[in-house]
């Protein structure tokens, strides 16, 4: 995977991940920012690891619907705020995301993303 590629897939989760929290006014300028070509990534996660998660969420949710199934997956990513923590990151179908946050969580979250 190129740089140019990495790059599109980590914005594009940023600006997923801010859209599934109603950050709006975070998801418009992370677009204008990827636009002007600058490195966006979600707060927790380095620029190839974002990029790889991105690509593993669309194989999974293909996957999904290939077997018609409704599930989720759970990733643990290295933290890029703090070398002693890890980012849970969650991605799969909408409900699922929230029922398996809310047990791990202890309450349903509006979003998909990342939890230290």
């Amino acid at each position: 995977m190129n740089k140019i590629t990495k790059r599109l897939l980590a914005a594009l989760q940023t600006i997923h991940d801010h859209l599934h929290h109603e950050r709006y006014n975070e998801a418009h300028e992370a677009c204008e920012m990827a636009l002007c070509e600058k490195e966006i990534t979600p707060t927790n996660l380095y620029l190839d690891d974002a990029a790889k998660l991105q690509v593993f969420a669309q194989s999974f949710n293909e996957l999904c619907q290939k077997y018609q199934i409704a599930a989720c997956f759970v990733a643990i990513m290295p933290s890029k705020t703090d070398p002693q923590k890890s980012s849970i990151q969650s991605g799969g179908h909408v409900e699922v995301v929230r029922y398996v946050e809310g047990m791990m969580f202890g309450k349903k979250s509006k979003f998909m993303g990342e939890h230290s």
